[in-house]
């Protein structure tokens, strides 16, 4: 399956650290900062165009979320073009 991806505002491409790694590790594309006991939308730099019936899928990871900080998981629905964002909870 072909996934375009473009980046936004000097966005870094979503990459694995480790070749057997599930899934892809996304950037900020900017620092934030989320108060205790708050979230925000933080933006990931780049957009996505997946074939129809198709989602990706924003989830937390276990190293960032045994921390503290832990993220909802969002769905990325094939129709939608704009910047991919994080829910991010603190």
């Amino acid at each position: 399956m072909k996934v375009k991806v473009k980046l936004v505002g000097g966005g870094v491409l979503p990459k694995k650290a480790h070749e057997d790694d599930a899934c892809w590790d996304c950037y900020a594309n900017a620092a934030e900062t989320v108060a205790p006991r708050c979230r925000a939308k933080i933006p990931l730099g780049f957009a996505l165009e997946l074939p129809s019936g198709w989602e990706a899928v924003i989830r937390p990871r276990s190293g960032l979320t045994s921390k503290g900080i832990d993220n909802g998981v969002g769905t990325i629905d094939a129709n939608y073009r704009g910047e991919v964002c994080a829910i991010v909870i603190n």
